[in-house]
């Protein structure tokens, strides 16, 4: 089904309004529909748009992709992983992340795009965050430069994994483990 150009105009400004910011865009383009009556992309459509995102945020930040990505293929050729912790802490932060996707994938599809969960998850992980952002310290965390962090990458990991369930935000999961 062809959406008109009001409902693709509504859904881009959804998904740029809220991928910058520590909430879920996923959540946020899938209930979309169901507050103004518009019809239902689908979930390709909404592959499409984050695409869009990081198609954009690769290019306008080409220069620092491209250093990490040197870092890291001369971090793994040399197998040095403390000599660029950085990139070795977010290289082995994503393995762990991708490995706990694989595991929820099936439930995170089973759970869906349904409102009551999406709802349920950006009202738990919004509380989430705002608890660990009034208790937890503002300074002394641990800086990349104290080299590989396992227990910090494995707990940073499955928090990410869990941002695969619409109302889930990566960016709000990342912060909040981190913090």
């Amino acid at each position: 089904m062809a959406m008109g150009f009001l409902p693709i105009f509504l859904y881009g400004i959804i998904q740029g309004l809220t991928e910058f910011l520590p909430v879920s865009s996923s959540g946020h383009l899938a209930l979309l529909p169901h507050f103004l009556a518009l019809p239902d992309p689908g979930l390709f459509f909404d592959l499409a748009m984050h695409l869009g995102t990081a198609l954009s945020l690769l290019v306008y930040f080409r220069k620092e992709f491209m250093d990490i990505l040197l870092a890291l293929v001369t971090t793994f050729h040399r197998r040095t992983l403390n000599q660029h912790p950085y990139t070795s802490n977010l290289a082995l932060t994503t393995l762990v992340s991708l490995f706990f996707i694989v595991l929820l994938k099936g439930f995170a599809e089973d759970y869906g795009r349904a409102p009551m969960p999406i709802a349920f998850n950006l009202i738990f992980f919004g509380l989430l965050m705002g608890i660990v952002d009034f208790f937890a310290p503002r300074t002394g965390a641990e800086s990349p430069g104290n080299g590989l962090q396992i227990k910090l990458i494995l707990f940073i990991g499955l928090a990410q994994a869990l941002s695969i369930f619409p109302g889930g935000s990566r960016s709000g999961a990342t912060s909040t483990a981190g913090r």
